[in-house]
């Protein structure tokens, strides 16, 4: 992956992760960075995580 996407996608994950409402745990980033990088072969979890993050965002979710 493109360096600058790749840096992209991580922001998003990164937000959907800090959310104060985000049940994601943060070793995430890892196995993230795995798939970016071709060690883990291709999931839909980034795009789950970002969704997830982006709804949390858009409907005002808090705990």
């Amino acid at each position: 992956m493109k360096s600058e996407a790749k840096d992209f996608f991580l922001q998003m994950i990164t937000q959907a992760i800090e959310h104060p409402s985000s049940v994601v745990n943060s070793n995430i980033r890892s196995n993230m960075n795995d798939i970016f990088s071709g060690k883990k072969s291709f999931s839909q979890l980034p795009w789950k995580i970002i969704s997830y993050g982006n709804w949390l965002k858009c409907f005002n979710v808090s705990s």
